[in-house]
């Protein structure tokens, strides 16, 4: 689930303004608040690592915390390749961070390798 939702925000960050926005705004220390997209996504990138630890899917010894900043870090380095400056290739660069990360981060029963491209309608492509 987690590189699918990836593969969707980098591929939205490229194309909407409004949610390019939102991330940049959200990640400005002059503002009080540091609501906003960016927020709920790294949020929601530690929860779901979390959890995958508490399930026994997360390789023995991988920190959730860890792993959640260089998810988060990364995914938003490939959107704002893909939007600023027009890196067609950065789908592509996402495909092979998770080829690189995910055999570090699943426990051995959970690895499976990462299909490119866009996850097909109703199937099951990539690890949880």
């Amino acid at each position: 689930m987690l590189v699918d939702v990836s593969r969707d925000l980098v591929a939205a960050l490229a194309v909407d303004p409004v949610l390019r926005a939102g991330f940049e705004l959200g990640g400005d220390p002059s503002r009080k608040s540091a609501e906003g997209p960016g927020r709920w996504w790294c949020e929601w990138v530690h929860a779901l690592l979390r959890e995958a630890q508490g399930a026994g899917e997360l390789a023995r010894g991988v920190s959730p915390e860890a792993a959640a900043v260089a998810v988060v870090a990364s995914v938003a380095g490939f959107g704002r390749l893909a939007s600023r400056h027009r890196v067609r290739s950065s789908s592509r660069l996402l495909e092979q961070f998770w080829a690189l990360l995910l055999p570090g981060l699943a426990a051995p029963s959970r690895r499976r390798p990462v299909l490119p491209g866009p996850r097909a309608a109703g199937t099951d492509r990539t690890p949880r």
